[in-house]
């Protein structure tokens, strides 16, 4: 009997120290982004609009060329890996970046003139064999679809998790 009751007592001195599970991390919400007029033939300037926790650690797009149908209408196909589309990102954690958005915050970035000596911005050129263009020019008269997410980040209330896609958005050049 004394065993057990020393063994009971181990046991729930133990328990005080357990490790319990970390909670989970919360995702950002997913910000919008919309077409603006492009000044260019080869450009395309989307403006990006955190979501209602922001996107303190920036947010990244990916884009690839849309695919018009019969009645010119512009439907985006299914997303390849993302190792095979074009991508930037634009960090909100860099010193001196201006990506570093508040809840509802906008910023515009235009693709196809994007600057890789920029604060926060990154770019890939090409994927999958295609040229992206992210600062040479995208293909004039051209359909694309795009689509964002905001970014990991650590935040004074804890890390947060990247968030979702937003919907697909198609724009073209002129």
């Amino acid at each position: 009997m004394y065993l057990a009751s020393a063994v009971f007592a181990a046991v729930a001195a133990l328990a005080q120290f357990a490790v319990t599970p970390a909670a989970a991390l919360e995702k950002l919400d997913a910000p919008t982004i919309a077409c603006s007029s492009s000044l260019d033939d080869d450009t395309i300037t989307l403006g990006v609009t955190a979501g209602a926790s922001g996107a303190p650690g920036g947010f990244s797009i990916q884009w690839q060329q849309a695919a018009p149908d019969a009645a010119r209408v512009v439907s985006c196909p299914a997303w390849p890996l993302s190792t095979d589309v074009c991508k930037a990102s634009f960090s909100g954690q860099a010193a001196g970046s201006a990506y570093n958005l508040a809840a509802f915050a906008s910023v515009d970035v235009t693709i196809g003139a994007l600057n890789s000596g920029e604060p926060g911005v990154s770019f890939v050129d090409s994927a999958a064999g295609v040229l992206c263009g992210a600062d040479t020019g995208l293909n004039p008269g051209t359909a694309y679809c795009f689509r964002a997410f905001a970014q990991a980040a650590k935040t004074a209330t804890g890390n947060r998790k990247r968030s979702d896609f937003t919907a697909d958005r198609p724009c073209s050049t002129r």
